[in-house]
Protein backbone atom coordinates (compact mmCIF):
# COMPACT_ATOMS: atom_id res chain seq x y z
CA UNK A 1 0.00 0.00 0.00
CA UNK A 2 2.95 2.55 0.89
CA UNK A 3 3.26 2.62 -3.39
CA UNK A 4 -0.66 2.60 -3.94
CA UNK A 5 -1.30 6.16 -4.95
CA UNK A 6 -4.28 5.72 -6.11
CA UNK A 7 -5.04 3.76 -2.26
CA UNK A 8 -3.29 6.98 -0.40
CA UNK A 9 -4.53 9.42 -2.38
CA UNK A 10 -8.10 8.93 -2.31
CA UNK A 11 -7.76 7.87 1.60
CA UNK A 12 -6.40 11.42 2.95
CA UNK A 13 -9.21 12.63 0.12
CA UNK A 14 -11.59 10.96 2.26
CA UNK A 15 -9.94 12.29 5.33
CA UNK A 16 -10.54 15.40 4.17
CA UNK A 17 -13.81 15.18 3.09
CA UNK A 18 -14.98 14.20 6.99
CA UNK A 19 -13.14 17.34 8.15
CA UNK A 20 -15.34 19.52 6.17
CA UNK A 21 -18.38 17.70 6.78
CA UNK A 22 -17.87 17.05 10.60
CA UNK A 23 -16.42 21.04 10.82
CA UNK A 24 -19.65 21.98 9.19
CA UNK A 25 -22.17 19.52 11.74
CA UNK A 26 -20.25 20.98 15.16
CA UNK A 27 -20.18 24.48 14.05
CA UNK A 28 -22.31 25.48 11.48
CA UNK A 29 -25.58 25.97 13.96
CA UNK A 30 -23.22 28.77 16.08
CA UNK A 31 -22.19 30.01 12.58
CA UNK A 32 -25.43 30.93 11.32
CA UNK A 33 -26.04 32.74 14.52
CA UNK A 34 -23.05 34.43 15.35
CA UNK A 35 -22.12 35.46 12.06
CA UNK A 36 -24.98 35.50 9.83
CA UNK A 37 -27.59 36.75 12.88
CA UNK A 38 -29.96 34.03 12.20
CA UNK A 39 -32.89 33.47 14.74
CA UNK A 40 -32.64 30.05 17.07
CA UNK A 41 -35.62 28.42 15.68
CA UNK A 42 -34.66 29.10 11.50
CA UNK A 43 -31.45 28.06 12.81
CA UNK A 44 -32.54 24.37 14.72
CA UNK A 45 -35.31 23.89 11.36
CA UNK A 46 -32.56 24.50 8.65
CA UNK A 47 -29.86 22.16 10.30
CA UNK A 48 -31.96 19.91 10.83
CA UNK A 49 -33.66 19.68 7.53
CA UNK A 50 -30.09 20.33 5.73
CA UNK A 51 -28.30 17.19 7.88
CA UNK A 52 -30.46 15.17 6.74
CA UNK A 53 -31.65 15.41 3.67
CA UNK A 54 -28.59 16.71 1.97
CA UNK A 55 -25.93 13.86 2.57
CA UNK A 56 -29.00 11.03 2.60
CA UNK A 57 -30.04 12.54 -0.76
CA UNK A 58 -26.49 12.75 -2.24
CA UNK A 59 -25.72 9.00 -1.45
CA UNK A 60 -29.11 7.41 -3.07
CA UNK A 61 -28.82 9.80 -6.17
CA UNK A 62 -25.20 8.45 -5.84
CA UNK A 63 -26.28 5.20 -5.87
CA UNK A 64 -28.70 5.37 -8.36
CA UNK A 65 -26.31 7.01 -10.97
CA UNK A 66 -22.94 5.18 -10.55
CA UNK A 67 -25.34 1.89 -11.03
CA UNK A 68 -26.35 3.56 -14.05
CA UNK A 69 -23.07 4.05 -15.13
CA UNK A 70 -22.11 0.25 -14.56
CA UNK A 71 -21.01 0.56 -10.89
CA UNK A 72 -18.10 2.66 -8.61
CA UNK A 73 -15.29 0.95 -10.86
CA UNK A 74 -16.19 2.00 -14.24
CA UNK A 75 -14.30 4.63 -15.99
CA UNK A 76 -17.56 7.23 -16.43
CA UNK A 77 -17.28 6.26 -12.96
CA UNK A 78 -14.62 7.47 -11.99
CA UNK A 79 -15.06 10.86 -14.25
CA UNK A 80 -18.32 11.30 -12.89
CA UNK A 81 -16.41 11.46 -9.22
CA UNK A 82 -14.17 14.38 -10.36
CA UNK A 83 -16.91 16.29 -11.53
CA UNK A 84 -18.83 15.87 -8.25
CA UNK A 85 -15.70 16.54 -6.26
CA UNK A 86 -15.34 19.76 -8.53
CA UNK A 87 -19.26 20.56 -7.47
CA UNK A 88 -18.78 20.18 -4.21
CA UNK A 89 -15.36 22.62 -3.92
CA UNK A 90 -17.43 25.32 -5.97
CA UNK A 91 -20.39 24.98 -3.62
CA UNK A 92 -18.23 25.78 -0.60
CA UNK A 93 -15.70 28.36 -1.70
CA UNK A 94 -18.71 31.14 -1.56
CA UNK A 95 -20.25 30.41 1.30
CA UNK A 96 -17.71 32.49 4.04
CA UNK A 97 -17.74 35.89 1.69
CA UNK A 98 -21.94 35.60 2.09
CA UNK A 99 -23.58 37.47 4.62
CA UNK A 100 -27.27 36.22 3.18
CA UNK A 101 -28.55 33.34 4.94
CA UNK A 102 -30.53 32.83 2.04
CA UNK A 103 -27.36 32.94 -0.15
CA UNK A 104 -25.33 30.88 1.91
CA UNK A 105 -28.34 27.65 3.06
CA UNK A 106 -28.89 26.34 -0.66
CA UNK A 107 -24.78 25.81 -0.75
CA UNK A 108 -24.46 24.28 2.71
CA UNK A 109 -27.26 21.85 1.35
CA UNK A 110 -25.41 21.44 -1.86
CA UNK A 111 -22.07 20.78 -0.25
CA UNK A 112 -23.59 18.03 1.91
CA UNK A 113 -25.64 16.55 -1.06
CA UNK A 114 -22.15 16.17 -3.26
CA UNK A 115 -20.57 14.96 0.24
CA UNK A 116 -23.44 12.10 0.40
CA UNK A 117 -22.94 11.31 -3.26
CA UNK A 118 -18.93 10.97 -3.52
CA UNK A 119 -18.09 8.72 0.14
CA UNK A 120 -19.87 5.31 -1.08
CA UNK A 121 -18.36 5.43 -4.33
CA UNK A 122 -14.96 6.73 -3.34
CA UNK A 123 -14.45 3.77 -0.60
CA UNK A 124 -15.32 1.62 -3.05
CA UNK A 125 -12.83 2.72 -5.63
CA UNK A 126 -10.13 3.25 -3.00
CA UNK A 127 -10.68 -0.12 -1.28
CA UNK A 128 -10.61 -2.05 -4.57
CA UNK A 129 -6.92 -0.24 -5.61
CA UNK A 130 -5.49 -2.77 -3.43
CA UNK A 131 -5.40 -6.38 -3.42
CA UNK A 132 -7.71 -9.07 -2.06
CA UNK A 133 -5.35 -10.04 0.75
CA UNK A 134 -4.68 -5.86 1.62
CA UNK A 135 -8.35 -5.31 1.79
CA UNK A 136 -8.99 -5.67 5.49
CA UNK A 137 -5.55 -3.85 6.45
CA UNK A 138 -6.88 -0.98 3.85
CA UNK A 139 -9.63 0.03 5.62
CA UNK A 140 -8.50 -0.16 9.21
CA UNK A 141 -5.88 2.59 7.75
CA UNK A 142 -8.37 4.57 6.06
CA UNK A 143 -10.76 4.58 9.05
CA UNK A 144 -8.18 5.35 11.72
CA UNK A 145 -6.65 7.98 9.00
CA UNK A 146 -10.61 9.37 9.10
CA UNK A 147 -10.94 9.61 13.21
CA UNK A 148 -7.36 10.72 13.96
CA UNK A 149 -7.11 13.77 11.24
CA UNK A 150 -10.95 13.95 10.15
CA UNK A 151 -13.78 13.35 12.58
CA UNK A 152 -11.15 14.46 15.81
CA UNK A 153 -9.55 17.25 14.62
CA UNK A 154 -12.17 19.54 12.77
CA UNK A 155 -14.11 20.53 15.46
CA UNK A 156 -11.22 21.63 18.02
CA UNK A 157 -9.24 23.70 15.00
CA UNK A 158 -12.27 25.92 14.13
CA UNK A 159 -12.71 26.52 17.63
CA UNK A 160 -9.13 27.32 17.88
CA UNK A 161 -8.78 29.69 15.17
CA UNK A 162 -12.15 31.29 16.50
CA UNK A 163 -10.70 32.14 19.79
CA UNK A 164 -7.60 33.78 17.71
CA UNK A 165 -9.96 35.65 15.93
CA UNK A 166 -13.50 36.45 16.79
CA UNK A 167 -16.58 34.00 17.47
CA UNK A 168 -18.02 36.75 14.75
CA UNK A 169 -15.08 36.05 12.25
CA UNK A 170 -15.84 34.41 8.75
CA UNK A 171 -11.80 33.26 9.15
CA UNK A 172 -12.77 29.88 10.80
CA UNK A 173 -15.30 28.62 7.85
CA UNK A 174 -12.99 29.81 5.61
CA UNK A 175 -10.18 27.68 6.61
CA UNK A 176 -12.54 24.48 7.28
CA UNK A 177 -14.10 25.27 3.89
CA UNK A 178 -10.98 25.95 1.97
CA UNK A 179 -9.24 23.00 2.79
CA UNK A 180 -11.18 21.21 0.49
CA UNK A 181 -8.73 22.81 -2.47
CA UNK A 182 -6.21 20.25 -0.74
CA UNK A 183 -9.01 17.46 -0.64
CA UNK A 184 -10.16 17.52 -4.50
CA UNK A 185 -6.43 17.81 -5.52
CA UNK A 186 -5.79 14.35 -4.10
CA UNK A 187 -9.26 13.60 -5.66
CA UNK A 188 -8.05 14.19 -9.07
CA UNK A 189 -4.20 12.34 -8.66
CA UNK A 190 -5.98 9.48 -6.88
CA UNK A 191 -8.62 9.07 -9.68
CA UNK A 192 -5.75 9.83 -11.88
CA UNK A 193 -3.33 7.12 -10.83
CA UNK A 194 -6.29 4.25 -10.58
CA UNK A 195 -7.52 5.41 -14.24
CA UNK A 196 -3.85 4.45 -15.47
CA UNK A 197 -3.40 1.19 -13.82
CA UNK A 198 -6.57 0.53 -14.81
CA UNK A 199 -5.30 1.25 -18.94
CA UNK A 200 -2.62 -0.18 -18.21
CA UNK A 201 -4.36 -3.42 -17.55
CA UNK A 202 -6.56 -3.36 -20.32
CA UNK A 203 -3.55 -2.75 -22.69
CA UNK A 204 -1.84 -6.14 -21.49
CA UNK A 205 -5.00 -7.68 -21.58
Amino acid sequence: MKSNVGYMCLCFCLTGLYFVVTGIQYWCPDYLKTVLHVEDHMVSIYFAVTCLSGPVGGVIVGGIITTAYGGYNTKKSHRLMLIIGVCAVLSALPIPWLNSFTAVAPLYWLLLFFGGFLLPSLTGIMISSVGDYQKSSANSIANMSYNLFGYMPAPAIYGAISKITSKESNIPMLVLLYSSCLTIGLLFIGINSIMKKHNTREEDS
